[in-house]
C-alpha cells in the first residue's frame, strides 16, 4: 500500500468497524488537542492518549491528507473546527461514551462535558451533519435509542430550518462531508442507505433520494432489513452484481 493510500484510506472508510459495542465503556480525562469539527484526542486520567471520532456526526473536512497534499472544504471546515474548539478548548474536563475502536484504531464515542452531548450540540449547531452508521451484524432492537437517533436527525432538520450553518443560505454547504471524501480519493458510493421517516432503504448509488437528514447508512441490505427497512422500489438487487458493476 503507497503513502497516499495509507493517508487517504482512514478517511474512506471512517465508519468500518473493527470491533464494536453498544454496551460503551467510558473514558474520563481532558481535551488535548482538537482536530476538526469531529475529531479530538482526549488524554484519560491514567495519562493514556484516545483519539476520539465523535459518533452520529460529519463536520466538513479540514486536514484531509490527499495525493495532493492536504484537502479542506473550504471556509466550512475551519468553521467548523474553530466551532468545536471553542465548545471544548484544551484542557476541557470530558467523558467519553466508548463504542471501541474502529478499522485505523481511532476510539469511536460520544463526547459528554458535565452531562451535556458535544456530538448532538454539534448537530445542533448546524455545523456538523448526521451521520448514522449501522456496521455489519450490530443492529438490536434498542440500537437507534441507544444511540439517540431521533435527536440527532431532529437536530439537522432544526439546524435547517433556522439556516445555521452549513445550512446558511448566504454560505451553502452544497457538498456533504462523505461526499467530498469520495470525490477527492476517486472512491463510489459502497454503504446502502435508509430513510428514516419511511423506514425505506436505497441501493449506495441511490442516497441521494434520501434527505440528509433522515438518512442511516447500513453495511448491507441484510442489515437495513433487520433494522425493519423495507426496500425501496428498484433498490432490491443482488449485492455482488452491484459490486461488480461498480468496479
Amino acid at each position: 500500500m503507497g503513502i497516499y493510500q495509507k493517508l487517504i484510506y482512514p478517511f474512506v472508510f471512517s465508519f468500518f468497524i473493527l470491533a464494536f459495542s453498544i454496551h460503551a465503556s467510558t473514558i474520563e480525562g481532558k481535551i488535548s488537542k482538537n482536530v476538526d469539527g469531529d475529531t479530538v484526542w482526549v488524554t484519560d486520567n491514567a495519562g493514556e492518549i484516545f483519539k476520539i471520532r465523535m459518533m452520529e456526526i460529519d463536520a466538513p473536512e479540514w486536514h484531509m491528507p490527499s495525493p495532493n497534499g492536504i484537502q479542506a472544504q473550504g471556509t466550512w471546515g475551519e468553521i467548523a473546527g474553530r466551532y468545536m474548539e471553542k465548545l471544548i478548548p484544551k484542557g476541557t474536563v470530558v467523558s467519553v461514551r466508548n463504542y471501541g475502536k474502529d478499522h485505523y484504531g481511532r476510539t469511536l464515542g460520544t463526547i459528554f462535558v458535565k452531562g451535556e452531548d458535544i456530538n448532538l450540540k454539534m448537530a445542533k449547531s448546524g455545523w456538523a451533519i448526521p451521520y448514522i452508521y449501522c456496521g455489519p451484524n450490530e443492529y438490536e432492537n434498542d440500537y437507534f435509542q441507544i444511540h439517540d437517533t431521533e435527536a440527532y436527525l431532529e437536530a439537522c432538520r432544526n439546524a435547517r430550518m433556522a439556516q445555521k450553518g452549513v445550512f446558511d443560505p448566504g454560505h451553502l454547504l452544497t457538498e456533504m462531508p462523505f461526499e467530498f471524501r469520495m470525490r477527492v480519493t476517486g472512491r463510489k458510493p459502497e454503504k446502502w442507505v435508509g430513510d428514516y421517516m419511511t423506514k425505506k432503504f436505497y441501493r449506495p448509488d441511490q442516497y441521494k433520494k434520501v434527505d440528509v437528514c433522515a438518512r442511516i447508512f447500513f453495511s448491507s441490505s441484510a442489515e437495513a432489513k433487520r433494522a425493519g427497512f423495507r426496500a425501496a422500489p428498484n433498490a432490491e438487487i443482488d449485492e455482488e452484481m452491484l459490486m461488480e458493476a461498480e468496479f
